[in-house]
């Protein structure tokens, strides 16, 4: 439905600071439909909100494992926008999960 909606010339109309609150608040929700759903309209999966936090960095400290694991497939930037990465943050919220993930990614040639 959304390629079908984008073939018809729509597209998203979100500041990008918008976009990146929307990205978070599905990533801290666990949300992966709607994650996917503004990926396939185009939205840049590593964008921030106002405050400069990602869907990545509220994936891990919500304990989204399976954000996290969607976000890295997708390709989605590792570099932390708040002087953390995402393996730091992990370790800080004790999350065995996603550390496990971050460290499969290491040896799938992804910084973490």
């Amino acid at each position: 439905m959304i390629q079908l909606l984008i073939q018809c010339g729509a597209h998203l109309h979100e500041t990008p600071h918008q976009l990146g609150e929307k990205l978070c608040t599905a990533s801290a929700s666990g949300n992966i439909r709607r994650l996917e759903s503004l990926f396939f309209a185009g939205a840049d999966l590593n964008q921030a909100n106002a405050s400069g936090v990602t869907a990545m960095q509220q994936a891990i400290v919500n304990d989204k494992p399976k954000v996290v694991k969607f976000l890295l497939d997708h390709q989605v930037s590792t570099l932390g926008k708040r002087g953390l990465t995402p393996r730091q943050l992990a370790e800080l919220m004790n999350s065995e999960e996603v550390l496990k993930l971050l460290s499969t990614n290491i040896t799938n040639g992804i910084k973490t």
